[in-house]
């Protein structure tokens, strides 16, 4: 009986298993890191930043320091350096990284994005009780790059 009983569900289960019609997978939603380096060419060291905020600085307890910037990238062109530190976004504190991806997402090209950075001073004092300057950067989105269309060559046709 029980033989009967395992030769008969496994006759049934692939019967199951055609019925059910599968549903499209949905595409891969683009990482909030990916996200960032594609449309700012910004790579943050998330690591040092929150070892920053939790153990030598109290005074911003939010921010990401920059580890790397893509040359001829958005930010590049807008003055953004590795070590400054982006501490809001568009005057909302920056303490995760996919809060960026979440506002990246809702703008569309042309709006902007007002980043509030701190960075070192170029000219600093043995005691300067603080030696970063604030800077307020704001950078224009900018849309898809078009494809470039390539013309066909034409075919060599042997005789």
């Amino acid at each position: 009986m029980l033989r009967t009983l395992l030769v008969g569900t496994l006759l049934l289960v692939p019967a199951v298993a055609q019925d059910t019609k599968t549903k499209p997978a949905k595409p891969a939603q683009e990482t909030a890191v990916h996200l960032i380096e594609r449309k700012l060419g910004l790579k943050f060291s998330i690591f040092w930043s929150k070892v920053r905020r939790n153990i030598v600085s109290t005074d911003t307890p939010w921010g990401f320091a920059i580890r790397s910037v893509k040359k001829g990238g958005l930010a590049a062109r807008n003055g953004l350096k590795r070590g400054v530190i982006v501490l809001e976004i568009d005057g909302k504190p920056f303490r995760e990284i996919n809060e960026l991806a979440k506002v990246l997402r809702t703008k569309k090209p042309g709006d902007v994005i007002v980043l509030d950075c701190a960075r070192r001073k170029a000219r600093r004092r043995l005691f300067d009780r603080k030696p970063w300057e604030d800077v307020v950067i704001k950078l224009k989105l900018e849309p898809k790059p078009k494809k470039r269309h390539k013309p066909k060559k034409p075919k060599r046709r042997f005789l």
